[in-house]
C-alpha cells in the first residue's frame, strides 16, 4: 500500500465517522410537572393527584414513574410506565405529554406529621431508540398530615383487637348466662 492509498483509506475512515456520529446523535430530557408539590392530606384519607410527564428529546422514550423516600410506603402509581412521544416543539402547551395517576393513601397519625420523597419519572429509549441510557427527573413531594377529627381514625389495629376481644368476652358471659350456668366466686 503506498502512502496515497493511506491517505485515502484515512480520508474515508474519517467521513464515515463524521457520518456515523451525526446519524447517531439523539437529544434526550424528560420534563415532569409539577416540579414541586406541597399538600395539605388528613389522616387515613386517599388523594388522587395528576402527574404530567413529557419529551423533551427527539426520540420516543419509556417512562416510568416511582415514589422514592418517606412517601414511597403509601404513594400507588395506577400505571407506572408509559411510552411518551417527543413534543414537535420547544413552546407550550404540552402536546404529547402523558398523564400519570398518583394515589395517595395518608398515613394514619395522631399529631401532625410532614413526609418528605419524591415522584421520579425515568425515561429509556423505547423502540428502535438510538438513545441507550437513562435519563430521570423529579418532583419534591411534601406531605403534612394532620390527624382526622373522628375519634375511629385514631383507632389501630391494636385497638381493635383488643375491641373484638372485649366484645367476644362480653358476648360468652351472656352466653353462659343464657344457657342457665351459673358461675360464682367465692372467697375462702
Amino acid at each position: 500500500m503506498n502512502r496515497g492509498d493511506t491517505y485515502k483509506l484515512l480520508g474515508l475512515m474519517v467521513v464515515v465517522l463524521i457520518f456515523g456520529m451525526s446519524f447517531a446523535s439523539a437529544s434526550v430530557g424528560v420534563g415532569l410537572s409539577p416540579s414541586k408539590m406541597r399538600e395539605h392530606l388528613t389522616s387515613g384519607q386517599s388523594y388522587t393527584y395528576d402527574i404530567l410527564v413529557f419529551n423533551t428529546g427527539s426520540d420516543n422514550m419509556d417512562i416510568t414513574l416511582s415514589a422514592t423516600g418517606e412517601i414511597a410506603e403509601f404513594v400507588e402509581i395506577v400505571e407506572n410506565k408509559m411510552i411518551v412521544f417527543p413534543e414537535p416543539n420547544d413552546e407550550l402547551p404540552i402536546e404529547n405529554g402523558r398523564t400519570f395517576k398518583v394515589v395517595i393513601n395518608a398515613p394514619r397519625t395522631g399529631t401532625e406529621k410532614i413526609f418528605k420523597g419524591k415522584i421520579v419519572a425515568t425515561g429509556s429509549g423505547a423502540g428502535d431508540s438510538q438513545f441507550g441510557g437513562n435519563v430521570a427527573v423529579s418532583s419534591q413531594i411534601e406531605l403534612v398530615v394532620t390527624p382526622s377529627k373522628s375519634i375511629f381514625a385514631k383507632l389501630n389495629t391494636i385497638h381493635y383487637v383488643i375491641l373484638g376481644l372485649v366484645l367476644f368476652i362480653i358476648l360468652m358471659i351472656v352466653l353462659i348466662r343464657k344457657s342457665g350456668i351459673k358461675i360464682s366466686f367465692d372467697k375462702n
